[in-house]
């Protein structure tokens, strides 16, 4: 509880959890916003595999934007791949480097499409003076031993501002247990 207190307060939200992984922050966020087969996730056509497979893991279809010089997923690209089958935006920030958030968050309440920021490598960036994983309805970050925040083994941690979100992961985290919630 100490370190998601921590985590929340550094990442600038109300809420922090922590989960085994951050491919299983990224696979919570998807589900819990309800992306499913069938459905279309926006994401940089770059990343660990990690990224593109929760979203197959979950039947959705990756839908894949070119980056720019940074790396980081094209803003002005996305919106031409926006269908109605489009579920949530995943933009991915690469190497401490962050996404323009600002435009992304624009298209996002514009379509009224989540944004589930993969956060793995962006502990402590900021874009505009505000971190990651506080710009979207939930950011996903990884504590693997090769990410810059890393645990002993595996470990990841999610982000979010919505207390439905937050309540709805520590539920599922651990298969719905009372005394977890």
């Amino acid at each position: 509880v100490k370190f998601e207190k921590k985590i929340a307060k550094i990442c600038g939200t109300k809420y922090a959890l922590g989960l085994n992984s951050g491919t299983d922050a990224l696979t919570l966020s998807l589900h819990i916003l309800g992306v499913r087969r069938g459905d279309e996730v926006i994401t940089p056509s770059n990343s660990f595999v990690a990224s593109t497979a929760t979203i197959i893991h979950l039947g959705a279809k990756p839908i894949f934007v070119d980056v720019k010089n940074d790396q980081n997923i094209d803003e002005q690209e996305i919106e031409k791949k926006i269908t109605k089958k489009t579920k949530a935006i995943m933009p991915v920030h690469l190497t401490g480097r962050m996404c323009a958030m600002d435009k992304i968050v624009s298209i996002s309440k514009k379509y009224k499409i989540p944004i589930v920021e993969d956060c793995a490598q962006s502990i402590m960036s900021k874009f505009k003076n505000k971190p990651s994983g506080s710009w979207g309805d939930v950011g996903c970050f990884s504590a693997h031993p090769l990410k810059n925040l890393n645990a002993m083994g595996d470990s990841g941690y999610l982000t979010t501002n919505s207390k439905k979100i937050y309540l709805r992961a520590k539920s599922l985290r651990s298969h719905g247990m009372e005394e977890n919630r």
